[in-house]
């Protein structure tokens, strides 16, 4: 059984590494993903769509993964987001946190961990 069957799932990153492999991972596990390569575009997505779970990075060009979450929570306090970002500071986490995120995972971070901690947050 797949862990993430028809789960509609936003991915917002903008390298191309880390989105190809993460995406990879999700939809093996059966999840339905939307990417977002910048901040712009996952507003977007958000404003359209309904989704199961974000993921998203802090780092991205337009607007940020914390003015992103910042706008979703404004509008959605349900949907669970992630962020998943290369800043690992405890400040970073706990401004990601404070913004309405439900979890915070530094990059590098496996397969098992990210779907651990979607099972987590769901």
């Amino acid at each position: 059984m797949k862990l993430l069957n028809e789960l509609r799932v936003l991915l917002a990153e903008d390298i191309p590494m880390n989105y190809i492999l993460a995406r990879k991972w999700l939809e093996e596990e059966g999840a339905l993903v939307d990417l977002a390569v910048n901040g712009r575009i996952a507003t977007e997505f958000v404003q359209k769509s309904e989704y199961d779970v974000i993921l998203m990075d802090i780092m991205m060009p337009e607007k940020s993964g914390y003015d992103v979450c910042r706008d979703i929570r404004s509008v959605n306090k349900e949907v669970p987001i992630i962020m998943l970002t290369a800043k690992g500071e405890e400040i970073d986490a706990v401004v990601g946190l404070r913004l309405g995120a439900d979890d915070y995972i530094t990059k590098p971070f496996g397969v098992h961990e990210l779907l651990a901690r979607i099972a987590a947050v769901l």
